[in-house]
């Protein structure tokens, strides 16, 4: 019995080891991953068609849970490169509005100069990681490392579809700090597709800030318009900020974010 039993695992070992490598020869090169994956970056790009989104964004002071700030941005996004916002509803702390006016006007400078941060090989070194799954689909991790110690762009790593090469997730350091005040800022961003566009749909940073200790922000996406309604609306002149509370207040996607007073 012993023996059998002994015979068994072996064989499970062998079976093991030729399905890793099997899995393993499946991997393409570094190079080809790179490409495929601006393929895909270029392709998605050229599916982009106007679309406005909801925003909910969270502000923590150290390890507290209840956000000491909370804002609801409108973006509104017009191919090729063109985005403007409004600030729909603010409570809390007023630097939270503040700094989500900062990082709606840095994304909109940024939407228009795409090249200078774009994750392809001017930007960055790219070096192949490991292969796993991801919330159920199997990525490729490769690790990022910035040509250029700039403030845009990330040190850390990128995990993307094996099949779609498009980008899943996102996580690291920013090669520069964009401040003197923050010594030390993590950020963490995932993407998923809304409506035929691969987006990016939440994102969460960690700052480590001088005097002042941790804080961390959360962003996440909670209600997208497209197509031609929303091309046409932005031609529209902005409701009135009273009327525009009351109008999202009423809608489900609002109704739970948990607004606190």
């Amino acid at each position: 019995m012993k023996q059998l039993r002994t015979s068994a695992l072996v064989i499970l070992l062998a079976l093991a080891g030729a399905v890793l490598a099997v899995a393993q020869a499946r991997v393409p090169d570094l190079n080809t991953i790179v490409v495929r994956m601006e393929q895909a970056r270029d392709a998605n790009r050229a599916s982009y068609r106007p679309y406005r989104v909801l925003r909910d964004y969270k502000f923590f002071g150290g390890e507290s849970v209840t956000a000491d700030s909370q804002v609801l941005a409108e973006v509104d996004f017009q191919p090729p490169n063109s985005k403007s916002y409004v600030i729909r509803l603010s409570s809390g702390n007023e630097r939270g509005e503040k700094l989500v006016r900062k990082m709606l006007d840095h994304e909109r400078n940024v939407s228009q100069e795409h090249n200078d941060v774009e994750l392809s090989t001017e930007n960055y070194e790219f070096a192949f990681l490991r292969q796993e799954p991801r919330n159920g689909v199997m990525c490729y991790v490769l690790q990022l490392t910035p040509k250029r110690k700039e403030k845009n762009l990330l040190k850390g790593s990128m995990w993307v579809d094996a099949h779609t090469y498009l980008i899943h997730h996102i996580e690291g350091e920013l090669a520069k700090s964009p401040s003197f005040w923050l010594k030390e800022v993590h950020l963490s961003m995932d993407f998923s597709r809304v409506s035929g566009m691969w987006l990016r749909t939440a994102t969460q940073a960690v700052a480590s800030v001088r005097f002042f200790g941790k804080h961390s922000m959360q962003e996440r996406d909670v209600k997208y318009e497209t197509g031609a309604v929303v091309a046409a609306a932005s031609q529209q002149k902005p409701t009135r900020l009273a009327s525009a509370r009351r109008s999202l207040l009423n809608t489900p996607a609002v109704a739970g974010v948990g607004l606190r007073p």
